[in-house]
């Protein structure tokens, strides 16, 4: 197994980090609106890969390399609030069972203070589940469980304004705002990234294809040196 490092000095028109592995759609930029994508050039990429160059190595050593970097290594140096976003695979009809039931609530992976879960209507028929759950020691290797890997719909944010995001309203904005409305749900980076690293967050997620490279891909604001210098320090 080998590990190397990808870095990006800004994000405007760098597809090969914003858009790997991805549909369009997961980071949708408005062409006819370029003034404000110029400030992506403000924005940082850091993609640590992990690579199987032998067939002779399991697939498998690919994720537990990676879990145990980003939850041994990785969460555990940031002083800030780490919190997992997560939502449905797709917009479902609405129904009493399903309201009942929920989703991050059903599975009874996390604990119920860990977590706040929203049903978001996307029309008088149909709803969308979405769920923030706040990372801590407890819980961290618990993120991978049918969650993180699905990075078209989960993501980490690592933020000092925790108060402004372990809420309902954080999770009916950020759904309203950068999930694309279509009946599969998929998240859209761009207004995430404009918004929140320019707030000074960092945003996680997790790429790669299953079998020869998997990475971590983290998006930061170039003047957020304390959070980049933990991660180079890691690397090194």
């Amino acid at each position: 197994m080998n590990k190397k490092v990808r870095i990006y000095d800004n994000l405007l028109n760098q597809d090969q980090f914003t858009k790997a592995w991805r549909p369009e759609e997961s980071f949708k930029m408005d062409l006819n609106s370029l003034d404000p994508l110029e400030k992506l050039k403000e924005l940082v990429g850091v993609e640590i890969c992990f690579v199987r160059f032998s067939q002779e190595e399991s697939h498998l050593t690919l994720f537990q390399e990676l879990e145990a970097y980003l939850t041994t290594n990785l969460l555990p140096k940031f002083k800030s609030d780490v919190f997992l976003f997560h939502m449905e695979y797709e917009v479902l009809p609405k129904s009493k069972l399903r309201s009942f039931k929920g989703v991050t609530k059903g599975r009874k992976i996390f604990s119920e203070g860990d977590f706040i879960e929203k049903e978001i209507p996307f029309s008088n028929e149909t709803s969308l589940f979405a769920s923030v759950i706040h990372v801590n020691k407890t819980n961290s290797k618990l993120i991978f469980e049918n969650y993180l890997y699905d990075s078209e719909r989960s993501f980490l944010l690592v933020s000092d304004n925790g108060k402004d995001i372990y809420n309902e309203s954080f999770l009916v904005g950020l759904v309203t705002k950068s999930v694309n409305e279509k009946r599969l749900a998929c998240v859209n980076y761009l207004p995430l990234v404009m918004r929140y690293c320019f707030e000074g967050d960092l945003i996680i997620r997790v790429s790669g294809d299953g079998n020869t490279e998997m990475s971590l891909q983290i998006f930061a604001h170039k003047t957020k040196l304390s959070y980049l210098e933990i991660i180079m320090d890691l690397i090194d």
